[in-house]
């Protein structure tokens, strides 16, 4: 708890970053909170990493065309 607690201190100012983008925006992804308080001090799971790759490598093709539904008839990177 206390550690817990000391973190959330060291870390005020992108907590509240954090926050205030979550009140703007409601649901955030890893690039946003990516571009908010910078890379993982850690290295992360394999999986999630490559999933992040991969989502960034689609990226400008997704942006450019956010209206369409894709193949499946879900928006670009849905999960459903």
């Amino acid at each position: 708890y206390e550690i817990t607690l000391e973190l959330l201190r060291e870390r005020k100012s992108e907590v509240e970053s954090v926050a205030k983008m979550l009140l703007e925006k409601e649901t955030i992804v890893h690039d946003d909170v990516h571009d908010l308080v910078g890379p993982r001090p850690f290295k992360g799971d394999p999986q999630y990493e490559e999933f992040v790759r991969r989502h960034r490598e689609r990226k400008p093709d997704s942006e450019q065309n956010t209206e369409e539904p894709s193949e499946s008839g879900m928006p670009e990177g849905s999960l459903a």
